[in-house]
């Protein structure tokens, strides 16, 4: 039978306070659809009450969802295939290759240290894509898609042809099969990058270069490749401490250039 009328509890509290539960809080919430998901509104009191860890960490799940963290990849055989025989063991063990082109056992040879540098650690010149580019001008700007080995090649030329800016291609190939470190070498921040051979080189955080100084310098790493993207923009490699990708600029930014030879 249920009750008349005017014993029915019109709220919550009514309800409790006839129980004689004291001190008892009682959130009010609203539920709204936004876009499909479900959105909690809470009340003011219960925000006050929220533990600042729990509002912490779910600030970051958050802010790590919308920027796309990329997750770390070095000294992980698991990652990829392809480094599976390349062991933490070989990794530790191999010291930094001082030589002026060091095999990885890649399809290519890479230089051990960059253009305009005389050891590994050194930063180098920084470079604008494309030889012949004169201040911000655009005249004679390469239609090719890659440039490497022509007269745009700054390394090609510097080089009296014996070496060459890699291409996209062969970025590629060194992030996909090598294993990624970064580690501090001879007091210079950047990647060791150990290949399926075991010899390593070394490429410093040298960041980039514009007309206020040098920007993200022992943090970031920023290689021209010789392939142009779309537009005026060209690809190029970058580092970090966690992970490493190919991605494309405009081509007017001044950056490192770490030559191969075939």
């Amino acid at each position: 039978m249920q009750p008349r009328r005017k014993e029915r509890y019109h709220t919550i509290v009514d309800f409790l306070d006839a129980l004689g539960t004291e001190n008892a809080q009682v959130v009010h919430v609203k539920n709204e659809k936004v876009q499909s998901e479900e959105t909690l509104y809470m009340s003011t009191a219960l925000k006050e009450d929220s533990e600042p860890q729990d509002v912490k960490r779910v600030q970051e799940k958050v802010s790590s969802k919308l920027l796309d963290v990329p997750k770390p990849k070095f000294l992980k055989e698991e990652d990829k295939e392809a480094t599976m025989y390349i062991t933490d063991y070989m990794v530790q063990e191999s010291n930094i290759d001082t030589s002026d082109v060091v095999d990885l056992g890649l399809s290519v040879k890479w230089c051990g240290c960059n253009l305009g540098a005389t050891k590994p650690e050194e930063y180098g010149e920084y470079y604008r894509w494309a030889n012949g580019m004169n201040g911000h001008s655009l005249d004679g700007f390469p239609t090719d898609k890659e440039i490497a080995g022509t007269k745009f090649d700054v390394a090609y030329l510097l080089s009296e042809g014996k070496l060459k800016t890699p291409t996209r291609k062969q970025f590629k190939e060194l992030i996909d099969r090598c294993r990624w470190s970064w580690i501090t070498y001879n007091g210079t921040t950047g990647c060791k990058v150990t290949g399926p051979s075991g010899k390593s080189i070394f490429l410093p955080g040298a960041g980039r270069k514009s007309d206020y100084g040098i920007y993200r310098k022992d943090s970031f790493g920023y290689y021209w490749s010789s392939s142009r993207g779309h537009g005026l923009n060209a690809y190029y490699l970058y580092f970090n401490e966690e992970d490493s990708d190919l991605t494309y600029e405009p081509i007017l930014t001044l950056r490192s250039i770490r030559p191969i030879c075939e």
